[in-house]
């Protein structure tokens, strides 16, 4: 079976990669879950305050909405967004990740795709590879941006992944 990324017309070479990768990299760690995750899959927390399979889809929603929306186009995030109440909860440099809301994974799932795929039809359209904007005395160009939610996929991604076979091996006989 031959693998390889699409091209998109009508889309920056770099930011056709880009997306690519992106849309790769989360059906790779996706398709790593096998079976749907029980509820109490998703909200486990493995010590104290710590990551669960909910809280990272949140965090993974919340931070591509941070870079996109608020930096890039300068819109206020709406708290009536799930991913966007739980994220501005976390405090992922302290480990502290609250308890995830007790949902299942279709709706963790239609949460995250419908969000990613809003995502990516915004770079899609901006366009912009070169653009660059300035927040907290620092400049970012509109490539960066993606590279880097294409890297915190991947992180988390993993993360998710591994939490999910954790809590397989504890809990499942």
């Amino acid at each position: 079976m031959r693998r390889d990324l699409q091209t998109l017309e009508n889309v920056h070479p770099t930011l056709s990669v880009l997306i690519e990768t992106w849309r790769d990299g989360s059906r790779e760690w996706l398709q790593n879950i096998e079976e749907p995750p029980p509820v109490e899959a998703i909200t486990w927390q493995p010590f104290e305050n710590g990551p669960s399979i909910g809280g990272l889809l949140l965090h993974m929603i919340g931070c591509d909405l941070y870079w996109l929306e608020s930096v890039v186009h300068g819109r206020a995030l709406g708290a009536e967004n799930p991913a966007v109440a739980y994220d501005s909860t976390a405090m992922q440099d302290i480990a502290f990740w609250p308890a995830p809301p007790k949902n299942d994974w279709d709706w963790y799932l239609t949460l995250f795709t419908s969000s990613r795929e809003a995502a990516i039809a915004d770079v899609i359209a901006f366009n912009e590879p070169k653009y660059t904007v300035q927040r907290n005395g620092r400049e970012y160009t509109f490539q960066w941006i993606i590279a880097h939610l294409v890297e915190h996929d991947s992180y988390h991604g993993g993360q998710i992944v591994m939490l999910h076979e954790m809590w397989k091996k504890l809990h499942v006989r």
